[in-house]
């Protein structure tokens, strides 16, 4: 991406927190040196590893959309301001270096996706992953693509900018000022869609389109991480005591493929696991920010779900 090098070395900054909003403090060891954005990879993005701030409040770019109207700003230049906003940011890290979950690397991920396919991002997905896999309601936006919002959850009452309570558009604030459309955050879809997805990764089936190899290096730890990331994944090793989850050990997952599970969760309480040894894939949605952000309660939750399967 041109755009992410164009500004020359960056500096570092504490950057925010992505859930809490909280200021990060700057790390003491960086003040006054800098980063060449040129050294910033896909992998990196994938793996969290890129030396970007885990949030910075892009949606304050431009006015607030209402869900049920049209946009007087037109999508793309929602998209393309952030972005750019994005690319130049300051760093909190040297790419590499360690694991800071980064909704600004996702968002970049986006930007790949719409360059690499040369298409809109919604678009590309609805192309290369719910058409192939027959995912009727994956989709960004749902009550702008036929959607009624009496099949979806409400999220939670946004005190601070919306002033209303997000019901059938994205809850994360970066994501409504793309335009619900963005890298890191804004599908919406079924239960048995998302649990489609995880068997067509678990089966390896040959409509994800991609290869035996990058499946091997998706679901791989990522050596050089210092907590167990796969390209995109986050990796697990089957749990002793199922009320204490504990992630693969290094020596285990070098072989390339992971021995336990690997998964995803979301913000709003969203979450898929796939289970490789015991052939399952565990879908759960909740609305668990309904009340609050307040993350007490959703891992035990999680912790207690999946071990119904065990």
């Amino acid at each position: 991406m041109p755009e992410f090098a164009s500004g020359g070395l960056r500096g570092f900054d504490g950057g925010v927190h992505p859930f809490t909003k909280l200021p990060l403090p700057v790390n003491p060891a960086l003040e006054g040196k800098s980063v060449d954005p040129n050294t910033v990879n896909i992998r990196h993005l994938l793996t969290h590893t890129s030396g970007l701030a885990p949030w910075r409040p892009t949606y304050l770019l431009h006015p607030i959309p209402l869900p049920d109207q049209p946009d007087p700003v037109p999508p793309h230049i929602r998209h393309a301001s952030v972005i750019a906003s994005v690319c130049a940011s300051p760093f909190v890290d040297y790419p590499g270096n360690t694991v800071r979950y980064s909704d600004l690397g996702f968002m970049l991920l986006g930007e790949c996706v719409q360059r690499l396919t040369e298409l809109p991002l919604d678009a590309a997905v609805n192309e290369r992953i719910a058409k192939p896999l027959g995912l009727a309601t994956l989709t960004y936006n749902p009550l702008q693509n036929s959607f009624s919002p009496v099949n979806i959850a409400p999220t939670e009452y946004d005190f601070v900018w919306r002033l209303r309570r997000c019901w059938g558009e994205v809850d994360d604030e970066n994501a409504c000022g793309m335009g619900g459309i963005a890298g890191h955050a804004g599908l919406y879809a079924a239960a048995l869609d998302i649990a489609t997805f995880g068997e067509a990764w678990r089966t390896r089936n040959s409509q994800l389109g991609i290869s035996e190899a990058v499946w091997v290096e998706a679901t791989r730890y990522q050596a050089g991480t210092d907590d167990l990331r796969g390209l995109g994944w986050k990796i697990y090793e089957e749990a002793v005591d199922p009320e204490e989850p504990q992630p693969l050990p290094e020596a285990s997952s070098r072989s390339g493929i992971p021995s336990g599970y690997f998964g995803h969760t979301g913000f709003t309480g969203t979450s898929l696991r796939i289970d490789l040894k015991r052939g399952i894939t565990i879908a759960c949605l909740t609305n668990r920010v309904y009340y609050g952000r307040d993350p007490q309660g959703i891992e035990a939750f999680r912790i207690a779900l999946h071990a119904l399967f065990t």
